[in-house]
């Protein structure tokens, strides 16, 4: 019985491992966590039991960035270890059970390829995703209310609740832990932070009153220049834009002839439907998977003389809270270097980016 438990822990840390930087180990009715942000020990059932539940699981299998992984490969980085250090993140700045509860399943609701289904769904205008309009449906419908309602939590994902919950949620220009853990690892496994960084970062970050804020300049400028770096060169890039949008294509089409169903991209995995595209004899979805994974050979940067496609993506820079001494004061008013780089990118991203196809 012994030896079976060792074996049994061994192909769960592996299994672990295979997400990103994190390993889960289950012992004794509790897991211990490691992750970039350290290690952390959960032993509240209901955590537990969502943690290990199908659709938790199934975000394993749906990346963090979409259809980018068919252009480059990148470093794993999915929907289920984002949401689970968002959730450990919650809960070391004091969040309720409840609100580490909503974090963990604050992208639960997100499909296959992730914000690909703004453009497929609605007008990928960057307003609000897919997976939050449909978030509290999504809940109900794949069971998981039912099993909040075991432990008491029925109702706890709901828009009702979701305002109150300031330390997952804050809108731009501040902070949240969603944010605080997209932008602290994209940065890490692009090479921009280093373990150094991020642990400097986490500790010199504060949540009181309903407000977050650094209590040291340099790591408030830090951790708010890889917000830019992101939102300018990753988010906002040309290829961001124009590989979603063929996959929107791609799956449009899909849906259209019947290849796929609107419950398989609630249900399935990223390569599990991008195999199912990739086998079919359709002019359009070839095309498009071509046109994703050959991104360069299909299109160029425009100008607004000449372009086949503009868009205006979303400016996610941030502006984090610095106190000095017994005053708060803005990052940008802090620092005439990251306000000029602030206000640089925010133009940039607010005129627009003007691609042309190349055919």
């Amino acid at each position: 019985m012994k030896k079976w438990a060792i074996t049994q822990l061994f192909i769960l840390c592996i299994t672990s491992i295979c997400w990103g930087q994190i390993t889960i180990e289950e012992h004794d009715g509790r897991m211990t966590i490691d992750s970039l942000f350290g290690r952390d020990e959960i032993h509240e059932p209901v955590l537990i039991a969502l943690i290990k539940s199908p659709m938790m699981q199934r975000l394993k299998n749906i990346r963090q960035y979409g259809v980018a992984h068919y252009v480059s490969p990148l470093p794993e980085f999915t929907r289920f270890e984002h949401c689970v250090r968002v959730m450990l993140l919650t809960r070391r700045f004091g969040g309720s059970l409840g609100e580490q509860i909503a974090a963990l399943l604050h992208d639960i609701s997100h499909t296959a390829f992730s914000h690909v289904a703004d453009y497929v769904f609605k007008e990928g205008d960057g307003k609000t995703s897919y997976q939050d309009d449909i978030h509290e449906w999504f809940i109900k419908k794949m069971g998981i209310d039912a099993l909040l309602e075991q432990y008491g939590f029925a109702g706890i994902c709901s828009d009702e609740h979701k305002h109150a919950f300031r330390i997952l949620e804050q809108e731009l220009p501040d902070l949240c832990t969603d944010r605080i853990d997209y932008i602290c690892y994209g940065g890490f496994i692009e090479n921009r932070l280093t373990q150094e960084d991020v642990d400097a970062i986490i500790r010199d970050l504060r949540f009181q009153d309903g407000q977050w804020f650094f209590v040291n300049a340099h790591s408030a400028f830090l951790y708010a220049s890889i917000s830019l770096q992101l939102t300018e060169h990753t988010f906002g890039s040309r290829i961001n834009f124009f590989t979603y949008r063929q996959a929107a294509k791609a799956l449009k089409r899909a849906l259209e002839i019947k290849l796929i169903t609107a419950d398989e991209l609630f249900s399935s995995y990223d390569d599990d439907i991008w195999q199912k595209l990739g086998a079919s004899n359709d002019l359009i979805i070839s095309r498009a998977l071509d046109a994703v994974i050959h991104c360069d050979m299909h299109c160029a940067a425009g100008s607004p003389e000449s372009h086949d496609m503009f868009v205006i993506g979303k400016f996610r820079g941030v502006n984090p809270w610095v106190k000095i001494s017994d005053a708060f004061v803005r990052l940008t008013d802090l620092n005439a270097g990251y306000k000029s780089e602030y206000e640089r990118v925010k133009q940039t991203i607010a005129a627009g980016c003007y691609i042309r196809y190349v055919q």
